[in-house]
């Protein structure tokens, strides 16, 4: 059976036709123009491999180790760009390469990204559950009293909340901005990106400012059971964060070189998806770790 499934005149197969996206619109693989094996992902699990170790360095390694712990921390997410990038360039030329149709391409890619954003939420609630059982211990532990010794006497909702307002209104532009592509109005779609990727930045720097204040006052992530938890959640976020800028920042950089079309558009899409979830889980960190504060 041909690989070819009733191509139209314009599509009919030439010798050049693996290297037009649109000639093999309905070509679901093509075996002999697989691409050579990736070593982008073995390099990223090296790099980011520093990244727990430096973590477990600062926790248990003592004040003499303090520096080699920051070091690791450091040199692990600077490295760890590299492949990030090396890797996201690979599956863009491979795209472009045709492969694949775009029938398949389009069935991988959202596949992928569902199985993606499983493991990211199977993460975050592994987290939540952490953080709902340590609060339980708390209270079935009748010699503990809430909120623990170290931990502030009450929050204040109100940077959080300003916070929590910026994300969900960073989701609206970024919607509006794949809806302007969709459009076929690239100039509104870099405009739209543009101002998502401002209010994440915004955020970043108002998480930074309250853990400074939290610091400067005594809560740490050493200071109780509450404290690890709290900066281990919303640091994690703001590490998701971070890596939807980077996302985001990629998209808007393929839109100014015109790689992106109203047909053909995956990897914006694919980011608008991951920048929802980021905010998404921060309404359940701002509910639970900060509403709800005083209430347990």
């Amino acid at each position: 059976m041909s690989l070819y499934s009733a191509p139209d005149a314009h599509h009919a197969p030439d010798a050049d036709v693996h290297h037009d996206i649109d000639a093999h619109h309905d070509v679901e693989y093509l075996p002999s123009l697989n691409p050579a094996p990736s070593y982008w992902p073995v390099l990223l699990t090296a790099t980011m491999t520093l990244i727990p170790a430096g973590i477990v360095l600062y926790l248990w390694g003592g004040d003499s180790l303090r520096l080699l712990a920051w070091g690791l921390l450091g040199l692990g997410s600077l490295t760890s760009l590299v492949p990030v990038m090396g890797w996201c360039h690979s599956v863009i030329v491979d795209k472009w390469a045709g492969h694949f149709g775009e029938a398949a391409q389009g069935r991988d890619l959202v596949l992928g990204t569902k199985l993606f954003f499983l493991s990211e939420i199977a993460i975050f609630g592994s987290i939540f559950a952490y953080f709902f059982a340590t609060l339980r211990h708390i209270h079935l532990d009748a010699g503990k009293f809430w909120p623990l010794d170290g931990s502030p006497a009450h929050w204040h909702v109100g940077l959080p909340a300003i916070g929590l307002g910026i994300l969900l209104t960073s989701s609206v532009t970024c919607e509006v901005a794949h809806k302007m592509l969709l459009k076929g109005n690239k100039s509104a779609c870099k405009d739209w990106m543009l101002v998502t990727i401002v209010l994440g930045l915004i955020f970043l720097a108002i998480q930074g400012y309250e853990w400074g204040v939290f610091v400067e006052r005594g809560f740490t992530v050493e200071s109780n059971v509450f404290g690890t938890v709290f900066y281990v959640l919303t640091g994690f976020h703001g590490f998701h964060v971070m890596t939807g800028l980077i996302m985001l920042l990629l998209v808007y950089g393929r839109l100014e070189i015109g790689h992106f079309s109203k047909r053909r558009h995956f990897s914006m899409q694919a980011a608008s998806w991951y920048w929802h979830l980021v905010d998404v889980v921060w309404v359940f960190v701002f509910v639970f770790v900060y509403a709800l504060y005083d209430a347990y």
